[in-house]
């Protein structure tokens, strides 16, 4: 073994995908709350609905399916814009060690997950690319029926389909985590991707679901916090009937924005004990039975 390999070998990187022998999950039965807080290892972004892989070693380390499959990325990323000079190789840690150890990227500045884009220059270069970085990163996530791919952006303001709002353009060094459907004009706000999925109101006393989108339901009752319509978004002095998501009572017609609903000191998350409300719309289902 050359000195640099072993020297890489010592901090659990290495070229080989052999050593990661992965058990693979025929789907996802996490709780939604477990799943946007269980993170994957190669990019760091939540699990969500993605079908994951488990390491056998230890069960509470795990990744997406598109992560952890041996083809799913190039061995080789070649005339990178970032990098002209020379190829990044694709690099694997092993997921023992700690966080605080592990290369940064040089892109964005975030800690890179077990799997990254590395310069093979070590003497001079060493330039790093974290996964989101260097490849598009898939996810299922129960906001949209499509993958939708993690990316990065900087000085750009977009709206988010989830709390139906204007994210305003991030100052010149700040890098804001969107996902995007690349199939059809969808993108939900890195923050709105792992709102609680129940939150109880400190003046309402049952708990709320989170609903994603509300296509085919529209609420006859303004929001009950701030009064206004609840598929109505607001922006650059303009108004524009919208679809987005929200936040519903389960016994009864309180229904809320999500903006409204998630303020400091108003609500707290609850453990989410009726999954099936959530996937089914809140108005067929729950309010239908009343």
């Amino acid at each position: 073994m050359s000195s640099r390999s072993q020297r890489l070998s010592d901090f659990g990187i290495s070229t080989e995908t052999d050593h990661f022998d992965w058990d693979t999950e025929e789907g996802n039965n996490m709780d939604l709350d477990e799943a946007n807080s269980e993170t994957c290892s190669a990019c760091l972004l939540p699990i969500f609905l993605t079908p994951f892989t488990r390491d056998p070693n230890n069960n509470r380390v795990v990744m997406h399916d598109e992560c952890s499959g041996e083809d799913s990325f190039p061995q080789k990323l070649r005339g990178h814009a970032l990098h002209p000079k020379g190829d990044l190789i694709l690099y694997r840690q092993h997921p023992s060690i700690p966080l605080d150890a592990r290369l940064s990227c040089r892109r964005c500045g975030s800690t890179c997950g077990t799997i990254f884009y590395k310069c093979p220059d070590d003497s001079s270069c060493n330039f790093t690319l974290d996964l989101k970085c260097a490849c598009p990163v898939r996810v299922l996530h129960r906001s949209h029926r499509h993958r939708l791919t993690v990316k990065r952006r900087r000085g750009r303001s977009f709206i988010c389909y989830a709390c139906g709002c204007l994210h305003e353009r991030p100052t010149s060094d700040e890098w804001v985590l969107c996902y995007e459907c690349a199939d059809c004009d969808f993108q939900i706000h890195g923050d709105c991707a792992v709102l609680p999925n129940a939150i109880v109101l400190q003046h309402h006393h049952h708990p709320l679901l989170l609903q994603y989108y509300s296509k085919g339901y529209v609420s006859p009752y303004p929001c009950n916090i701030c009064d206004r319509s609840m598929f109505e978004r607001y922006y650059e002095r303009e108004r524009e009937s919208y679809e987005c998501g929200y936040y519903a009572c389960v016994a009864c017609w309180f229904s809320t924005h999500i903006n409204c609903a998630i303020k400091p000191f108003q609500h707290k998350p609850v453990q989410n004990d009726i999954p099936m409300l959530i996937f089914s719309g809140i108005a067929d289902v729950a309010l239908s039975q009343m």
